[in-house]
């Protein structure tokens, strides 16, 4: 085979999408969750996104949300108009800090068209599953770290 189908179907690691764009400070956390949203529908359509769930307790990853909230950045409150401010690896180092950037994130994909998978847990084996699902369907690539 001298060259791989085109892909139809997008499925995007969500975790790894969230590093992927940088964050200004000033900007509205609205505004960096809209960039998320034009970012995907542009590089990737209508993809499904599936996120981590950083809520639930106990998770597989506890050891490694440990190790990164042992600087213990605060848990910060905000809405899509709250002005950012400071370096986005401290705020995403704390695990509900994340989980709110991805409900902000997951409002935004959803109005653009996209699937959203929020995991309980850790999201490893819903990518794999809705990777297998889509390309039941479609020539589906999977995206993510």
């Amino acid at each position: 085979m001298n060259s791989l189908p085109e892909t139809d179907c997008y499925v995007l690691h969500g975790g790894s999408l969230l590093h992927r764009l940088p964050w200004k400070t000033g900007d509205s956390y609205g505004a960096i969750a809209e960039c998320y949203g034009d970012f995907t529908v542009r590089h990737y359509g209508q993809a499904t996104v599936v996120f981590d769930g950083h809520r639930e307790r106990p998770s597989i990853k506890d050891n490694t949300h440990q190790t990164w909230e042992k600087n213990m950045n605060p848990i910060v409150s905000f809405t899509a108009e709250t002005q950012f401010s400071g370096k986005k690896e401290d705020f995403l180092s704390h695990h509900e800090n994340k989980a709110d950037m991805y409900a902000l994130i997951s409002k935004g994909l959803t109005e653009r068209g996209c699937h959203i998978i929020q995991s309980p847990g850790d999201a490893d084996v819903d990518i794999v599953r809705a990777t297998v699902e889509r390309s039941r369907l479609c020539t589906t690539t999977l995206v993510g770290e």
